[in-house]
């Protein structure tokens, strides 16, 4: 079941740190909890997705978190952050989308593109002229809908889940 309505995309505040951390490791792990065994996916989400680690993300002038809600509700958030992506000679200057994950009632639902259109607009906001992320090479959903907005792959690099290297795909694109 896919969950519609209107969306409200705002920016994080510092008091979102521990509603955001928890909706962090659930979408997380919903997405890809099946493909990573339980300890890797727990070290994942201990270093990466914990109350601490989104307090200093939102505590980080250079970051920008932007939640989606629907009724009240958190039901996704995006993240930005400055940084260029690895190996790549395109002139920049660059925002990475670090993050863009959507409860999966909400899959399908628009939430997913009012989020990226929000971190787009924030990435032309701090004058950046290349947005860039990197997914799963698994993951036909994300690489589907990234491809939809403009993305192009540009190369490849190493994700960590816990002790477990796995193989990404570098997407970037133009602002216009």
């Amino acid at each position: 079941m896919t969950a519609t309505g209107a969306f409200r995309v705002r920016r994080a505040l510092s008091g979102d740190a521990d509603p955001v951390a928890s909706l962090a490791a659930r979408t997380f792990a919903d997405a890809f909890g099946t493909d990573n065994t339980p300890e890797d996916l727990r070290l994942h989400l201990e270093a990466h997705c914990s109350p601490a680690a989104l307090c200093r993300q939102l505590a980080d002038p250079e970051w920008a978190t932007l939640l989606g809600e629907s009724s009240g509700a958190l039901c996704g958030y995006a993240q930005l952050c400055a940084g260029s992506p690895p190996g790549v000679g395109v002139p920049g200057p660059y925002r990475q989308l670090y993050r863009l994950y959507v409860e999966r009632a909400f899959w399908g639902s628009g939430l997913a593109s009012q989020l990226l259109d929000a971190a787009l607009d924030e990435a032309r906001a701090r004058s950046a002229r290349h947005i860039w992320l990197t997914t799963w090479d698994r993951n036909q959903r994300a690489l589907g809908f990234y491809r939809k907005r403009g993305f192009e792959v540009i190369g490849t690099t190493t994700f960590t889940v816990g002790n477990d290297p796995q193989h990404d795909l570098v997407l970037s694109r133009t602002l216009d």
